[in-house]
């Protein structure tokens, strides 16, 4: 099982066989990168530093348990490369798959990775799931990793009200700037002003070190 808010990685989907936790196109491990040996012909390459799940062929899927430790809302982000294919990510709801988010795919090379980012907010209370990364159109796509991040709190209460500098990211972990605020109202009115988006943005204090999310409006 999973814990999330986080990270799942790709290749790290549940044991079990053929139609039951994955389905795969043929019972070939095309990767063979060796780091199991439960896959059962889900292809397993080595990749952006680490090992993705390769090669991977429409309407193939395999399934992830995980625990949400919070209730609330959350956001998922796709790190892919390779094809322009799209792929789902779901939750199982008595046998079924339940779309949560789709991603379509850009990048042109196989060690291209990216990051596909989603603002679409789903909600979740707290407790186990099973979640279904399935290949919806095309193939041949490389996925490394769905990172889950809560959006539900703001982080207001974490802002310091004295004066304090904080280096901004958005949620893609893309570097926004340098901003020195006072409160959470001044952080977020400057963060407007110099990204001229609203949305969820990760705020870490110099000094302290202590990263809290903020939603912009």
């Amino acid at each position: 099982t999973i814990d999330l808010p986080g990270i799942v990685e790709a290749d790290d989907f549940d044991m079990g066989d053929e139609g039951l936790s994955f389905h795969d196109s043929d019972s070939k491990d095309d990767g063979k990168a060796g780091y199991r040996t439960d896959n059962l012909g889900v292809d397993i390459f080595t990749g952006n530093g680490g090992y993705v799940l390769g090669n991977a062929a429409e309407e193939e899927w395999v399934e992830y348990t995980v625990n949400f430790k919070e209730s609330g809302k959350y956001v998922c982000n796709a790190t892919a490369s390779y094809g322009t294919g799209m792929f789902v990510v779901s939750k199982m709801v008595n046998g079924n798959p339940e779309t949560l988010w789709s991603y379509r795919l850009t990048a042109g090379s196989n060690n291209e990775y990216k990051v596909y980012t989603k603002t679409t907010e789903r909600e979740f209370a707290a407790g186990q799931y099973v979640i279904r990364l399935s290949i919806s159109k095309g193939g041949n796509m490389n996925i490394d990793k769905l990172e889950f991040i809560s959006t539900t709190s703001s982080g207001i209460g974490d802002i310091e009200v004295s004066e304090c500098t904080y280096v901004v990211n958005a949620l893609s972990g893309a570097n926004v700037g340098t901003i020195t605020a006072k409160g959470s109202r001044d952080l977020q009115n400057k963060i407007l002003q110099l990204t001229g988006k609203s949305g969820i943005y990760v705020v870490k204090n110099k000094v302290s070190g202590e990263a809290s999310k903020i939603v912009v409006k």
